[in-house]
Parts: C-alpha cells; sequence; structure tokens
C-alpha cells in the first residue's frame, strides 16, 4: 500500500492542526470585512467566479493532501449563513 495513502487515513482521525485552524479563521475574517464592505446583491456572475463548489473544493483538498478546505458564499444577508467548513 501507498505510505502517502497509510498516512492520509491515520491523519484523518487527527484534529486539524492549530496552525490551519489559524488561517482558517484569517480567511473567515477577511471574509466578514468583505461581505460587511460590499453585502449580498452583486450580480451573481460576481459571485460565481470567486466561488468553489463542493466537489471541487474536496478534490483539491484530496490533491494537495490538505484537510480543511472553506466555500463561502457572499450572496446570503448573514455570512455565517454562508459558510461551509470541509474537512477531508
Amino acid at each position: 500500500m501507498d505510505n502517502r495513502a497509510t498516512t492520509n487515513k491515520a491523519s484523518k482521525n487527527q484534529p486539524i492542526p492549530p496552525r490551519t485552524e489559524e488561517v482558517a479563521k484569517a480567511v473567515l475574517d477577511a471574509a466578514f470585512k468583505v461581505h460587511t464592505a460590499l453585502g449580498p446583491g452583486l450580480m451573481g456572475s460576481v459571485y460565481e467566479t470567486c466561488l468553489i463548489h463542493k466537489a471541487q473544493l474536496l478534490t483539491y483538498l484530496k490533491l494537495a493532501s490538505v484537510r480543511l478546505g472553506l466555500l463561502i458564499n457572499f450572496n446570503v444577508v448573514h455570512l455565517r449563513d454562508g459558510i461551509a467548513r470541509l474537512v477531508n
């Protein structure tokens, strides 16, 4: 069996590393600032170019051997309703 595959399976049971959590928090803080400044209501095509869909994000996480990803939909009244945290 591929050593990387064994390591990847074992790491799925481990907590997300603190540094990864810090980066995720920084990304979300920035997203809240952007959403507060711009708000919802821009043309759909603007948001469409900014969004990564779940399946696509999960593929990127797997290929990069990264466990945590964030999907952020800015086209919501309350940004907290537009956040999806995906763990691979």
